[in-house]
C-alpha cells in the first residue's frame, strides 16, 4: 500500500511538473497571449519601445491611464506629440515611464492626464506593470520600500502596507515562475487567439502615435467607479511618485499639464458630491505644493453620448475633448504650440 501511495505521489509531482514547464515554455514562447490581457499587452509594449527609442528633436509626450489614451489624440495637437498614456496607469507608471524616455530623449512638454480613481489606487500594478516588467527589477524594489517606509500600499486607497507576501507575489509574478500564471494560462488558453484586425493594434498606435480609439459604443452607459466612493483618498504612494515626477520635470526643465479627464454626466450626477469636492481641494493642494505645474482646476463634464462606455470617450468625445486640451497649450490664436 505504501509502495502505492508512494508511486502515485511520485506521478503526481511529475504531472505538477511538466504542468508547470508547459506554462514556462508558453510564456517564454508567446507572452502576448499567456501573461494577461493580449490587446494591454500589445499597447504597454509598443509604449514601452517608443520610451526606449531616440529621437533627434524633442518630444512632447502625454502619460496618463486608459481615459487619456482614448481621450487625447495627440495628432489634434502637433506632430510633435506622442501618446504614451497606459491603461490602468498612474503617477506611478508615469514616472517610470518619464524616466525611461528621459535616457533617450529630451523632453519640451508633458501632459499629465490621470482620471480621479488613479489618484487613489493602482490596480492594474500586478496584472501590468509587474507581470508585463514594464519596470526594472530594482524599481520594484524601490516601491515596496516606499510601500514600508508608508505604511500603505499602492494598490489600495486603504490604509496598510502590502505585506511580504503580497512582495513575494509580486517578485514571483515579475519572474514569471509558472505557478503563479495558472489561472491566466488556462483562461487565455480557453479562449481563441485575437482576430488579424486585433493583432495589427501596433500599426494602429504608431501611426495613431500612440492614441487608441475606444471601441465600446454601449447604448446604455453605466456610473463609473468614482460614483460609488464616498470620500477622496490620495494614495500616499501615488502622491509620493507625484512628487518624484515633480522633480524629474524640473531637474529637466519640462513644461508640464496636469489635466483631468472627462467624467460622465451620469457618473458626476447633478449636483457634486462630497467626493467630487474633495478631490476638488486635493487639485487645488496640488497646484500649492507644484508652483512649476500648469494644474487645470475644471473637471469636464460630458453628455453621455460622448462616451463609448462608463468611462471612455468615443470617437465624437475624444475628437472635442482633443480641442478642448489644445485651447488649454494653445490659448491665443496663432500661438506655437510647441518647439517642432
Amino acid at each position: 500500500m505504501r509502495r502505492f501511495l508512494y508511486k502515485i505521489s511520485q506521478l503526481v509531482i511529475l504531472v505538477l511538473l511538466a504542468g508547470y514547464l508547459i506554462i514556462w515554455i508558453c510564456i517564454k514562447m508567446y507572452p502576448n497571449r499567456f501573461l494577461g490581457n493580449q490587446i494591454e499587452y500589445i499597447i504597454w509594449q509598443v509604449k514601452k519601445n517608443k520610451m526606449d527609442a531616440s529621437s533627434e528633436k524633442k518630444m512632447n509626450v502625454i502619460l496618463g491611464d486608459s481615459r487619456a489614451l482614448m481621450g487625447i489624440n495627440p495628432m489634434g495637437i502637433s506632430n510633435s506629440y506622442y501618446n504614451l498614456a497606459l491603461g490602468g496607469g498612474t503617477f506611478l507608471e508615469g514616472y517610470y515611464s518619464l524616466k525611461r524616455t528621459l535616457k533617450k530623449n529630451k523632453i519640451d512638454t508633458v501632459i499629465l492626464c490621470y482620471g480621479i480613481y488613479h489618484y487613489e489606487s493602482d490596480h492594474f500594478f500586478m496584472q501590468s506593470t509587474v507581470s508585463f516588467n514594464f519596470i526594472e527589477s530594482s524599481e520594484l524594489n524601490e516601491v515596496i520600500n516606499l510601500e514600508r517606509k508608508l505604511n500603505a500600499s499602492v494598490e489600495s486607497k486603504v490604509s496598510g502596507k502590502a505585506g511580504y507576501m503580497r512582495s513575494i507575489e509580486r517578485f514571483l509574478s515579475y519572474q514569471h515562475f509558472s505557478f503563479t500564471y495558472q489561472s491566466t494560462f488556462i483562461d487565455n488558453l480557453l479562449n481563441n487567439s485575437l482576430p488579424p484586425s486585433k493583432l495589427k493594434i501596433g500599426e494602429q498606435l504608431s501611426k495613431k502615435k500612440g492614441f487608441y480609439l475606444c471601441e465600446n459604443n454601449e447604448l446604455v452607459i453605466k456610473k463609473a467607479h468614482e460614483f460609488y466612493e464616498e470620500h477622496f483618498v490620495f494614495n500616499p504612494v501615488l502622491e509620493a511618485y507625484l512628487d518624484s515626477l515633480n522633480q524629474l520635470i524640473t531637474k529637466n526643465n519640462i513644461t508640464c499639464y496636469l489635466l483631468v479627464p472627462p467624467t460622465s454626466r451620469l457618473t458626476y450626477g447633478k449636483d457634486e458630491s462630497i467626493y467630487f469636492t474633495e478631490f476638488r481641494n486635493a487639485l487645488t493642494n496640488v497646484q500649492k505644493k507644484y508652483k512649476s505645474f500648469h494644474v487645470v482646476q475644471s473637471l469636464p463634464v460630458y453628455e453621455n453620448e460622448m462616451f463609448g462606455d462608463d468611462s471612455h470617450l468615443n470617437e465624437k468625445g475624444s475628437k472635442y475633448y482633443t480641442s478642448e486640451v489644445k485651447k488649454i497649450l494653445l490659448p491665443s490664436a496663432g500661438q506655437n504650440i510647441t518647439r517642432d
